[in-house]
């Protein structure tokens, strides 16, 4: 199987993976949990759904600072370091403006884009991404502060271990076979090792939300599965203009085909020449009308690759040198912040 050529480029100091792949009429971005930018493609439902998304858009993919084929430094950085990441590959591609398209943890650093750089944001489209993935006395979703710590300690002690990832493979893929979980095992190892994979999820859990998609104002689409409903509602009442759409099942596998399709309706129904400055305090949910028949299900399928920590979590910077932009904070402390409206173009397509 043809997997898309790699390239590298450096947001800071940091090597970012990519790949590029499609000719469609806009550039989309899509950002996972976790991911590896070779592991997708040697799997038949992720390659699927990568065709499909690259069959209407040009088609962006990147491994996260300290993932896959990235460098993976030490300190992942704040962020706005992480949301850098976005713009140093969309520089290296001369794309002015993208969709954003983000699941699980990977619509963090895509919220803090939109909220950074809404001139370079088409729109966002957040699957499952949470404010927050730990309870506050003013957060009442997530998991127990005690029960995520026992969550970082499963993964420092048993990160890399075949019965681990078999699990998690479950999880990821109710209709898991031993072809696929094969396939998943050595895809996470490969994805992370033991401390790399600590250091992301730490981060993870520290990150906090609420400032940034109160200071989203592109257009954005929340989807969700029935497990995070109330709290992707949440967020869908944080973000003015929000629309929220409802999934048939939690896990990607089980939902590629409303993903392409309702991120396609969204961003060819809205407005996207038009950037927002203001716009009302106010969402719309439905619940996606897709059926089931279109998804795409095989026994070989696939989950969001490194999700099923996310699942079980659920169920139970900008640049290192000039141009920089000033960001909302996105702390445990959820400090208040504004984003700036100043225009910065660059060169190439739209």
């Amino acid at each position: 199987m043809d997997i898309p050529e790699i390239h590298y480029t450096r947001s800071g100091d940091v090597a970012i993976a990519y790949q590029v792949v499609g000719e469609g009429t806009f550039d989309l971005v899509f950002v996972p949990t976790f991911a590896n930018l070779v592991f997708p493609w040697l799997n038949r439902d992720w390659k699927a759904f990568y065709d499909r998304l690259a069959s209407f858009t040009r088609l962006i993919m990147f491994d996260k600072r300290g993932t896959g084929l990235s460098d993976r430094p030490r300190d992942l950085g704040s962020l706005e370091a992480r949301m850098d990441d976005i713009r140093a590959v969309l520089d290296a591609i001369g794309a002015e403006r993208a969709v954003l398209v983000g699941a699980g943890g990977g619509g963090q650093p895509c919220a803090m884009f939109a909220a950074t750089y809404p001139e370079r944001t088409r729109a966002l489209v957040l699957v499952n991404t949470p404010a927050r993935a730990v309870k506050t006395e003013d957060y009442p979703y997530g998991l127990e502060p005690d029960a995520w710590h026992e969550r970082l300690r499963e993964v420092r002690q048993r990160w890399g271990e075949r019965d681990y990832f078999e699990q998690q493979a479950r999880l990821a893929n109710p209709s898991a076979d031993d072809e696929f979980v094969d396939w998943f095992v050595t895809c996470q190892r490969f994805n992370a090792s033991p401390g790399a994979a600590l250091n992301f999820y730490r981060v993870l859990g520290e990150t906090d939300l609420r400032d940034v998609f109160a200071s989203v104002s592109v257009p954005t689409l929340v989807l969700h599965g029935p497990a995070q409903r109330d709290e992707m509602l949440d967020v869908a009442r944080r973000v003015l203009n929000a629309r929220s759409v409802a999934l048939p099942a939690d896990t990607l596998i089980e939902t590629f085909g409303d993903i392409a399709r309702e991120t396609r309706a969204f961003v060819e129904g809205a407005q996207p020449d038009r950037i927002p400055d203001s716009v009302s305090p106010r969402f719309c949910s439905r619940t996606s009308s897709a059926p089931r028949s279109e998804q795409p299900r095989s026994a070989t399928g696939h989950g969001e690759i490194c999700s099923p920590v996310i699942t079980r979590m659920c169920d139970e910077t900008s640049r290192a040198s000039g141009g920089r932009r000033s960001t909302p904070r996105a702390t445990a402390s959820s400090a208040a912040s504004t984003v700036p409206h100043a225009r910065w173009r660059v060169h190439g397509r739209s």
